[in-house]
């Protein structure tokens, strides 16, 4: 099988919409998620594990008393349920109001294009069996029916016709043949408990487990992507790229986590791309004159082009990484003892309005407080995590072909296919 990506664009990220966040080292807020929330979150993520860690704790023996469920429950019902308990919290009247707004500036934004629909995409995998994550249809399906219910009111005060809201699974409105979905099996769980020595290797490894996507896209939709949990935004941005690459547009993700406050933040920022070029001046100055910056600019450019993702030093706007992913890839080569990386890192954080303390403990604040990595180290990282990352369809497979035949993918050694 060949191990292909995504051939990114420059795309529109934006900001995505996001109820709870994670919590960690920093301060605690209003939406920092309690333990009621994230037991609910886990067994919709992953039921089996879940569910034998938090048997024994009150807040399961509430949630079975609250929905008449007990632990003899099937496994499917008892996740089901909880992902419907917490997409119900997520979707609120809020949430709606903003989303329904982005949706109606799309629409005034373009009065010539006639937009025929509002369609709800997530990262589902082709193999509904590759995942037991049961949270993140859940979540597309309680925004499907809040759409449905409230933007036809909506509209109509503003004097527009209304738009048919479609979920891209329903299979009363949209075909599995044609729906966007991921075709790679990333694997991008093994990111999550590193080793105790392998942590900046293992967080690095998720700019390799990228998913690709395929399908149609609906050039006169307008697309609401919805992602359960955003970490390095790897998984949102893709998603993002491949719509806005299809010729739609696209409202801010919706997410029900974060990992720390600034994370929802996927546009990246010049702030970042400030880190990255210090670090990669400093580079240059390290090797007495050896190298000029831009050669390596050029060298990491030459590693990224193997995942379909590229940054642009000169403009930031041009750069196809949404701004996590960036700063992963800065700060793997900081040098986290270096004061002027520590200011530069601590700015980029302010800029998506985050701090050293939020970040800290996590996986981005984790890579650039270790030594300074290098090129070739970064290349290993990648050649050995390709070998864990698979298609879950064949060559010859409709998906497969179509990303050929459309330029939308590359293989893993930056040739366009």
């Amino acid at each position: 099988m060949a191990s292909i990506f995504q051939k990114r664009v420059v795309a529109d990220y934006g900001t995505a919409i996001v109820k709870y966040n994670a919590g960690g080292w920093g301060a605690l807020t209003e939406n920092t998620w309690d333990a009621e929330t994230k037991m609910l979150y886990l067994i919709g993520r992953s039921p089996g594990g879940a569910i034998t860690r938090y048997k024994d704790t009150p807040e399961w023996k509430t949630f079975l008393n609250s929905k008449n469920l007990t632990e003899d429950t099937p496994l499917e019902i008892l996740s089901a349920t909880a992902s419907k308990e917490l997409a119900a919290r997520v979707v609120d009247e809020k949430l709606i109001e903003r989303l329904s707004s982005e949706i109606i500036a799309k629409i005034e934004a373009e009065p010539g294009r006639n937009f025929s629909a509002v369609r709800i995409a997530s990262p589902f995998p082709i193999d509904p069996d590759a995942t037991k994550n049961t949270f993140a249809p859940a979540l597309a399906a309680a925004v499907t029916a809040a759409l449905e219910q409230r933007l036809p009111g909506i509209l109509a005060e503003k004097g527009l016709k209304n738009i048919e809201v479609i979920a891209d699974l329903d299979p009363a409105r949209s075909s599995h043949e044609q729906s966007i979905l991921n075709i790679v099996n990333n694997n991008r769980g093994k990111t999550s408990n590193p080793k105790p020595g392998e942590e900046v290797a293992t967080y690095m490894q998720r700019l390799v487990r990228q998913p690709v996507y395929s399908g149609i896209v609906d050039e006169n939709a307008i697309y609401v992507p919805v992602d359960d949990f955003l970490v390095g935004q790897s998984t949102a941005g893709g998603l993002v790229n491949y719509i806005q690459a299809g010729g739609a547009v696209t409202t801010s993700v919706v997410a029900a986590v974060k990992l720390f406050n600034g994370v929802e933040v996927l546009a990246p920022q010049q702030e970042t791309l400030d880190l990255l070029k210090l670090v990669m001046r400093d580079k240059a100055e390290d090797a007495k004159n050896c190298h000029r910056e831009d050669v390596y600019h050029a060298l990491l450019n030459g590693i990224l082009k193997r995942t379909g993702t590229h940054i642009d030093f000169d403009d930031v706007k041009k750069t196809n990484l949404p701004n996590m992913e960036l700063m992963f890839v800065a700060g793997y080569f900081a040098d986290g003892k270096n004061p002027a990386h520590q200011a530069a890192f601590e700015k980029a954080l302010k800029a998506v309005g985050s701090s050293l303390d939020e970040a800290r403990g996590n996986s981005v604040f984790t890579i650039f407080s270790s030594q300074a990595g290098s090129f070739v180290g970064m290349g290993k990282v990648f050649d050995e995590t390709i070998q864990d990352r698979k298609l879950l369809v064949s060559e010859g497979d409709q998906r497969y072909q179509h990303l050929v035949k459309t330029s939308k993918a590359t293989n893993y050694f930056g040739v366009s296919l």
